[in-house]
């Protein structure tokens, strides 16, 4: 899949399985023997799943990926070239197990500051949203964002995804779409901008 500029040459990457092929790339056929770097898994895993591009959440001018490294244990990190050690990531986010993510697959910058942000709703015994303005380090808690939105009763998250600018700030909205089966459903919009 293609991604932001991991390595900070200015070019788009491109992700193959547990490794990433720096851009500019020719056209032509490629194998993984032209992997340029790989990730460095930890010690108990020997797989990594479901990669999104957040664009560069730390400041430090290089793209990021999340990745889930432990689905089964509930940790996600965030990678990029400069930290291919998926023992030391850039940031590390932690969240219950059986828990399902509905991720944003797409780099955003809510609050217009010029650093991207991160975002990601939960589906359990409780829906909620949690957004995080960048940059972004260390240990995030589930349920701990900047921001959180907690679906109204026994609601579902069905998607988190952008709406455009409704507002005419110049930013992108977010939009939050939830539903309780075949009853009812509605959406939340956060307006992007300084907050």
């Amino acid at each position: 899949m293609p991604v932001s500029d991991l390595d900070g040459d200015g070019s788009a990457d491109v992700l193959v399985n547990d490794g990433v092929m720096q851009g500019p790339l020719p056209p032509g056929v490629f194998s993984a023997s032209d992997v340029d770097w790989r990730f460095d898994l930890p010690l108990d895993t020997d797989r990594v799943s479901y990669p999104m591009d957040v664009g560069d959440v730390d400041g430090d001018g290089l793209g990021e990926l999340t990745l889930y490294v432990h689905a089964e244990s509930g940790v996600l990190v965030s990678t990029n070239a400069s930290r291919s050690d998926l023992n030391d990531p850039v940031f590390r986010l932690t969240y219950d197990v059986g828990d399902t993510i509905q991720p944003i697959n797409r780099p955003f910058d809510i609050d217009a500051d010029g650093v991207n942000d991160f975002v990601v709703g939960w589906n359990d015994d409780v829906s909620m949203v949690d957004l995080w303005y960048g940059p972004l380090a260390g240990v995030l808690e589930q349920g701990r964002g900047h921001a959180s939105v907690v679906m109204p009763g026994d609601a579902w998250i069905g998607s988190v995804g952008w709406a455009g600018d409704h507002d005419g700030d110049g930013t992108e909205d977010l939009l939050i779409g939830w539903n309780r089966g075949y009853a009812a459903s509605g959406a939340w919009l956060l307006l992007g901008g300084a907050h």
